[in-house]
């Protein structure tokens, strides 16, 4: 739809690693959802150059609302905030590959496709094309990067001493995935597989809360730092002036459709 839109393919991505927290492109999308946006374009003597940065996003999903608004920081950072302040950041993506599919839910009375017994399905499964790269969806320190039984060639990252996510099935471990090094959110640290007890291409996904299995589609994520007190009005007369050019420009639109 974006494309339709003739959005930028740059734009999009950017568009999706903002709402990256909040949506699971492969799972939470439903007809009818929408989204708008603002975002620069650098030009030059009057010619496009480039494509600058999203200034404020809308998405509309099943009815919820998520409104996201980029606001430059005196530290020097720029982030995209929520309308009460809120980073749009989480300490965790909610999902490691993207735009694949979910083959199999969390569930723990599955029947096991080759055991053939009832056997507990402590994760998700995102079908994927071999090869296809697997990042991490938290900030941590690899605690496991090798084969291990039925989940194959496995790595595991503990975030913190509460939460730790395994990535399983995979072809093979990135360079970067060696025992007790730190990776940062969003970096490959693997490829989809289907090495150990797996009938297809996939990647099993886990996320633990204290040490015990919780379903990575549902579990709610603490967020990032939210906009500094101090710089609080500044970030509430910018959302003021950008929230009334999105609003100003979805009125237009809907009216010229209606013509």
């Amino acid at each position: 739809d974006g494309l339709k839109a003739k959005i930028p393919d740059s734009v999009i991505m950017d568009m999706a690693y903002i709402y990256g927290w909040d949506i699971d492109f492969t799972y939470d999308l439903r007809p009818g959802d929408s989204f708008s946006l603002i975002y620069e374009e650098i030009l030059l003597d009057g010619e496009k150059i480039k494509d600058g940065d999203i200034l404020i996003a809308k998405f509309n999903l099943q009815g919820k609302e998520l409104i996201a608004t980029r606001f430059d920081q005196k530290n020097g950072q720029s982030e995209y905030f929520s309308p009460e302040g809120q980073n749009m950041k989480k300490a965790f993506l909610r999902s490691p590959v993207n735009f694949s599919y979910v083959s199999d839910r969390y569930n723990l009375k599955r029947k096991h496709p080759i055991l053939f017994k009832i056997k507990a399905h402590t994760g998700v499964d995102y079908a994927a094309a071999r090869g296809t790269p697997v990042i991490a969806t938290g900030d941590g320190t690899i605690i496991y990067s090798s084969f291990k039984g039925g989940y194959g060639n496995l790595v595991e990252i503990k975030h913190s001493e509460d939460y730790t996510t395994r990535y399983a099935h995979l072809q093979n471990f990135h360079k970067r995935s060696t025992l007790g090094k730190r990776v940062k959110q969003g970096q490959v640290i693997g490829y989809v597989g289907k090495s150990g007890m797996a009938t297809g291409y996939h990647l099993h996904y886990e996320f633990h809360v204290n040490g015990k299995h919780t379903n990575p589609l549902t579990v709610k994520f603490p967020n990032a730092k939210p906009v500094p007190k101090g710089e609080r009005e500044d970030y509430l007369n910018i959302f003021s002036t950008q929230i009334k050019k999105i609003n100003n420009f979805e009125k237009f639109a809907n009216q010229t459709v209606g013509l």
